[in-house]
């Protein structure tokens, strides 16, 4: 019995630098993060997610502040199940999406119009485009598109979304004494 406690103490100390550095690779607070809770008993879409700053966090909560300070929501440590950093808003990338979005809507819809407003013309002589409604949809398309691109990257670019670093949550392991032997408990 005694060999089996000297042991599991040896054990304890070798993972206790790992245990003490545990919480380093939470974000300071101030940080904005967004929690993904674990699903909880009948939810079949899974957990919720919390967006917030980081106020302060202890060894079994976190505390979030929402709605610019107003309220702070404390969340079990338990019930995260993944934490991501946000790393600001990107205007480049949202308006590359944009405008490709913007290209899409503006080519089928320039599309559509085209051969909708499609009329034949009198042209006996020499035409410079030629007259069908396949050409007419064309024509449209490619307008249609060429005024997407702009208009659908400047609606990207004011719309910016957030991009998301995952940081990995580490294992928490507790020690505690007990009457006649140690209770150890590991948490993801």
């Amino acid at each position: 019995m005694r060999l089996c406690a000297t042991l599991l103490i040896a054990e304890l100390a070798a993972v206790a630098p790992r245990v003490a550095a545990q919480d380093a690779a939470l974000p300071a607070p101030g940080t904005r993060v967004r929690l993904h809770l674990q699903p909880t008993n009948g939810d079949s879409q899974g957990g919720a997610k919390r967006v917030g700053t980081l106020m302060r966090w202890s060894t079994d909560t976190v505390v979030l502040s929402t709605s610019g300070g107003a309220a702070e929501v404390p969340v079990p440590r338990a019930a995260i199940g993944r934490m991501d950093v946000s790393r600001g808003r990107s205007r480049g990338r949202s308006a590359l999406k944009g405008a490709g979005i913007g290209a899409g809507i503006g080519i089928a819809t320039g599309a559509i119009l085209g051969a909708a407003l499609y009329e034949e013309s009198d042209c006996a002589e020499v035409c410079i485009l030629s007259d069908s409604r396949g050409d007419d949809a064309l024509l449209g398309g490619a307008l249609g598109g060429i005024l997407g691109i702009p208009i659908g990257g400047i609606v990207g670019a004011l719309n910016a979304g957030e991009r998301w670093q995952r940081v990995p949550l580490q294992p928490r392991i507790g020690v505690t004494p007990l009457r006649g032997g140690l209770r150890v408990a590991v948490r993801f």
